[in-house]
């Protein structure tokens, strides 16, 4: 469930910083505050880095290796699930519990 609602408050987020230019900024200066305000829990010892695609620039991200059920972990299963655009809830991650 909260990988779910991340992405759902997560798509929320990128929405309005694509409407808001001031909130845009502020998301990419403070993304811990940002999330954070929306309802995302972040563990304090995170660090975020908002980074944004142009026309001619993409960002790969590697994800680091993680144990079962972390913050890490959450966070790529539900971004796996929107990006492989599966039918299913399983991401086949193999650290948490989406099987």
């Amino acid at each position: 469930m909260t990988g779910e609602r991340n992405k759902l408050i997560w798509g929320e987020i990128v929405a309005r910083a694509w409407r808001d230019a001031a909130f845009k900024q502020q998301l990419l200066s403070n993304p811990k505050a940002v999330l954070t305000e929306a309802g995302m829990s972040v563990p304090e010892d995170v660090e975020l880095q908002v980074v944004q695609d142009t026309p001619t620039l993409r960002h790969l991200v590697l994800p680091p290796t993680t144990t079962r059920n972390s913050f890490w972990c959450r966070i790529y299963s539900s971004r796996s699930i929107s990006i492989s655009n599966r039918n299913s809830n399983n991401c086949n991650c193999n650290c948490c519990d989406c099987d």
